[in-house]
């Protein structure tokens, strides 16, 4: 038993892993800055919601 979940999770974990070198397009819609007391900002241009401004933190 023990083998077996020893197998599953090394198959698991090496079907996770990224083969491949392709990177994504940087979209030109998304902003990002960083204000004066160091605060990382991303902005990203959308027509579906006109009032909908989520923070995290």
């Amino acid at each position: 038993m023990r083998l077996l979940v020893t197998l599953a999770t090394l198959f698991l974990l090496m079907g996770c892993q990224s083969t491949s070198n392709s990177k994504l397009d940087a979209d030109p819609e998304w902003v990002t800055g960083e204000l004066e007391n160091g605060l990382t900002y991303h902005i990203y241009a959308s027509d579906k919601h006109t009032c909908l401004s989520p923070i995290y933190i």
